[in-house]
């Protein structure tokens, strides 16, 4: 296991780096998508980050914006510095500094992993299917 992966969680770090582009206009659907995870737990986080007066919700119609707080904003520079020092090996491209250090923190992750014993089991219990008869 890569230390980034032990030190920083892959979906609250690559939600609080996505509204740390305050280019775009973030609400909780779109941040979901940005950061692979699920709208509840994004919800759920935002009310934890609006309590620790991360962010802040701003009505527009029936969207909620979302914005990180000035305290946010330095708490999201510090965690994308994080990112950048353990990320990978000098000389590795990225693209820009949110966008890549968002995308950096799931590079780790293995591409398949072997299956559990559990699946085995299931395998195996499954009756195999049938060949067609040969003409």
């Amino acid at each position: 296991m890569a230390m980034q992966q032990f030190v920083l969680k892959k979906k609250p770090t690559a939600l609080i780096l996505a509204l740390k582009d305050a280019s775009q206009a973030w609400y909780p659907s779109k941040l979901a998508k940005a950061s692979g995870a699920s709208y509840v737990y994004v919800v759920n986080s935002l009310e934890g980050l609006q309590a620790a007066g991360w962010v802040r919700f701003e009505p527009r119609g029936r969207l909620k914006l979302v914005s990180l707080t000035e305290r946010g904003m330095q708490a999201a520079a510090a965690l994308d510095e994080l990112v950048r020092r353990t990320g990978p090996a000098p000389g590795a491209t990225a693209g820009s500094a949110s966008a890549g250090a968002a995308a950096r923190i799931g590079e780790a992750e293995p591409a398949s992993s072997p299956p559990s014993a559990h699946a085995k089991a299931d395998s195996a219990d499954r009756p195999k299917e049938k060949e067609a008869p040969k003409v």
